[in-house]
């Protein structure tokens, strides 16, 4: 490792490694030296020690990078850049159980990157099985044992259905509105329906668009094996598309909006209506409208392209509070006749 001057009256000191120079350039001698050292060191650190916890994360990434989808990657990148800041430097055949147990107590009610609310459990676990993902990955015989914050049921009051038709029906937000709580389709679904999609009073779900970094991004199938369906065109849905600007013109996607346009516009027209409700609340719609029509789990999660029952019954179906009073007071009425 020995120093040449330059002819700018710089120092520059060459180091080989694995048939690549690396040159280490500095206006005083020691400090070149100084930075090929420390090049040398890491180098045998690195070599030493194996990956860190950040590379190897980085390395699952890029081996799912083709088969999984382009919102799951960007979320991925987001835990790295958001997350694990007391876990990256760690090398991976160092890192323990207790490191990572006491990172996901750090993260357990941080505060978001945007507004005043916190990270929920349920953001940590998927956060920290990624990590455990990763690091299964690259070190096959760790056994991670650690636990995660426990997720806190909420209470979600949806109104009637036929309070949401009445808000939307007549305004631009009909159609996507109606898609969703009538045919159980995801607003990138909807934004993926073509004029091509729809064939002899049938619609195709065979292509999605989510929008990724403010850019829209086009996927040729779904999240999901089962999201990719077959349904039936109700003829008064049908009615509606057929006065969009694409099936005029013969072709293009028949909702142009982006998801968050389609939100925010689905948001202020029940806000109007007295209602707080998000757009993907309209599958919820869907799934318990189905329940109390008393459609069948296997139908239900055919239409709305569930891979299991458990998440259409625990996640997506509710009861509506007419429908929860009415039965209330129908076991109330039965206790009262028995203490008569």
């Amino acid at each position: 490792m020995k120093p040449y001057k330059l002819p700018s009256g710089n120092w520059r000191v060459q180091v080989m490694r694995d048939r690549v120079t690396h040159s280490f350039v500095a206006h005083k001698q020691e400090d070149a030296i100084k930075m090929a050292s420390a090049f040398i060191a890491g180098e045998d650190y690195h070599n030493r020690e194996g990956i860190t916890v950040e590379e190897a994360l980085w390395q699952y990434v890029e081996s799912k990078r083709n088969v999984l989808s382009p919102t799951t990657i960007r979320q991925y990148e987001r835990y790295i850049e958001n997350g694990f800041s007391s876990l990256k430097t760690i090398p991976v055949r160092r890192l323990t159980s207790l490191d990572v147990q006491q990172s996901i107590n750090a993260e357990t009610g941080r505060k978001r990157e945007r507004g005043d609310s916190t990270v929920s459990a349920k953001y940590v676990k998927n956060e920290f099985s990624f990590l455990a993902a990763a690091v299964k990955l690259a070190r096959p015989e760790f056994a991670l044992r650690v636990t995660y914050p426990k997720q806190v049921k909420t209470f979600r009051d949806l109104p009637d259905p036929s309070e949401v038709v009445k808000a939307v029906k007549g305004t631009d937000i009909e159609l996507p509105a109606l898609l969703a709580m009538w045919m159980s389709l995801t607003a990138s679904e909807i934004r993926g329906i073509k004029v091509s999609s729809i064939k002899n009073g049938f619609l195709v779900i065979d292509e999605t668009v989510v929008q990724i970094d403010g850019k829209a991004v086009h996927k040729k199938a779904g999240k999901a094996y089962d999201r990719n369906r077959r349904l039936k065109i109700p003829a008064y849905l049908m009615d509606l598309i057929k006065e969009t600007d694409a099936w005029k013109a013969g072709e293009g996607y028949i909702e142009p909006r982006s998801g968050k346009a389609l939100s925010s516009r689905f948001t202020r027209v029940m806000k109007k209506a007295g209602y707080e409700m998000r757009f993907h609340d309209l599958r919820h719609e869907f799934a318990s409208i189905g329940s109390k029509l008393l459609i069948s789990q296997k139908t239900l999660q055919e239409i709305g392209g569930w891979s299991n029952p458990q998440t259409l019954t625990n996640v997506y179906q509710h009861s509506f509070e007419a429908d929860r009073q009415k039965s209330e007071k129908a076991i109330d009425k039965y206790f009262n006749s028995l203490l008569v």
